[in-house]
C-alpha cells in the first residue's frame, strides 16, 4: 500500500478504480463543505455516496483511497487518474474556508506528494476542482473549493517552502531533440499550415482556455503546439506526449476533432486546409 507518510489514520473505502496505466503527475484540490472529518470519511468508506478521494484533510490526514488506486473524486476519471485528490474540510458552516491546522496539513502534503512522484509545486500541477471546468472543460461548474481558490497561491508558496530546496519542486529536466527552425506543420511532414490570421484566432482561444499564455501572433511555436496537444487530449482522447512536437498522432487527433468544426476528409494525419478550417471552427465555437 502506498500512501503519504504524513497520513494519521487509514480508513480505505472500496469506492476506487485501477488507475490504467496512469503516471501520477498532478494534484487536485477539492472542498468538502462540512465540518465533521469523521462523518465525510464515513460517507465515503460506507459508500452511503459514489465518491471518494485519496485523502481527507482537516486537522489530521486521512487516507481513504491508497495512491496505487484512482479515487472518485472530480466526476472526471481522466483527471482522478493522473492525480492524487484530497477533500478539505471546512471551518464554519458560514462559507467555504479552512482552519489554519487544515490549510497546514494541506500544503504539507502536497509537498509531500510532489516531491514522491517528481512533479513540480506550480499553478499548473496543483489544480482546484474549479480549475478542471475552467481551465480544461473537464468535470462541470463548480465553487469548490471555496475560500482555497483564492489562497491558492498561498497554498503552492507554503508548500514549496516545505518542500524546501529539494529538486523535485522543479520540473524534471531530460535532453530534448534538435527542433527545426520552422514550427510550421509542413516542417514535420504532416501536411499544410493554418494561415497567420487562423493562428492568431487558434492562440486567442488557447489562452482564453489556459492552455498557453504566448503572444498571439499568429506564429506558431512549441507553446502554441503544446496547447493544441492538450486541447485534443482532453477533447479527443489524443494519448501522445505533450511535448510541443507536432507529428502524425497530434495531426490526427486535430482531424478528428475538427469533425465538430465541419472537416469531413480522411482521418489520415496529413493536415489540409480543410482541415485546419476545420479545427479553428471547433476550437472557436
Amino acid at each position: 500500500m502506498t500512501h503519504s507518510k504524513l497520513t494519521n489514520q487509514i480508513r480505505l473505502s472500496g469506492q476506487s478504480s485501477a488507475r490504467g496505466g496512469q503516471k501520477v503527475d498532478r494534484f487536485i484540490v477539492h472542498h468538502a463543505a462540512s465540518t465533521s472529518l469523521s462523518g465525510v470519511v464515513d460517507m465515503m468508506v460506507r459508500a452511503t455516496r459514489e465518491v471518494s478521494a485519496n485523502y481527507v484533510v482537516g486537522d489530521r490526514i486521512v487516507c481513504v483511497v491508497d495512491e496505487d488506486r484512482r479515487a472518485w473524486t472530480s466526476a472526471s476519471s481522466y483527471w482522478d487518474g493522473r492525480a492524487i485528490t484530497v477533500e478539505t474540510i471546512n471551518n464554519s458552516a458560514n462559507g467555504w474556508t479552512v482552519s489554519e491546522r487544515t490549510f497546514d496539513n494541506l500544503a504539507k502534503l502536497i509537498a509531500d506528494v510532489a516531491t514522491r512522484y517528481r512533479f513540480p509545486i506550480d499553478d499548473t500541477h496543483i489544480i482546484t476542482h474549479q480549475e478542471l471546468y475552467t481551465r480544461y472543460g473537464a468535470s462541470y461548474p463548480t465553487a469548490c473549493p471555496g475560500d482555497l481558490q483564492r489562497r491558492k497561491s498561498e497554498l503552492i508558496a507554503r508548500a514549496r517552502k516545505y518542500a524546501g530546496a529539494n529538486a523535485a519542486t522543479k520540473a524534471p529536466t531530460s535532453k530534448t531533440p534538435s527542433q527545426p527552425r520552422s514550427w510550421q506543420a509542413d516542417a514535420f511532414g504532416i501536411g499544410a499550415t493554418a494561415s497567420r490570421d487562423q493562428w492568431r484566432v487558434i492562440q486567442s482561444w488557447l489562452r482564453k482556455l489556459g492552455r498557453y499564455h504566448g503572444p498571439v501572433d499568429g506564429i506558431p511555436g512549441q507553446q502554441t503546439w503544446r496547447g493544441i496537444q492538450i486541447t485534443v487530449r482532453d477533447r479527443d482522447s489524443y494519448t501522445g506526449p505533450i511535448d510541443g512536437i507536432p507529428g502524425r498522432n497530434t495531426a490526427r487527433a486535430m482531424q478528428r476533432y475538427a469533425r465538430a468544426g465541419g472537416y469531413r476528409g480522411p482521418i489520415d494525419g496529413v493536415l489540409g486546409h480543410q482541415s485546419w478550417a476545420g479545427f479553428v471552427r471547433r476550437l472557436s465555437s
